[in-house]
């Protein structure tokens, strides 16, 4: 029988102008967490499903930050965790 070992939750450490915020490691999200931003249908949709994750993790690490900013932000923690844009998973698993 196949017995599932749970892994031990990770985080992203970043900082913002000195401020520093910790969020879940995007490898270690739940699939409900994932499914939200799948079903985004469009780029819009997926900024704010996106920010809306990162200000429950860490209230006002967006605050006053620029699309661009952002973006960068969610490439650095994607990369973290070793995805890249179009996986769902690590390519190493």
């Amino acid at each position: 029988m196949y017995e599932l070992r749970r892994v031990e939750r990770g985080a992203f450490d970043f900082s913002i102008d000195g401020t520093e915020w910790s969020v879940p490691s995007y490898d270690t999200l739940s699939l409900d967490q994932v499914e939200g931003f799948a079903t985004a249908h469009d780029n819009a949709a997926a900024e704010k499903a996106l920010r809306g994750f990162f200000e429950d993790a860490a209230p006002g690490c967006t605050e006053g930050l620029l699309l661009r900013e952002f973006m960068s932000l969610v490439k650095a923690w994607q990369h973290d965790s070793g995805v890249t844009a179009g996986e769902s998973a690590p390519s190493s698993e």
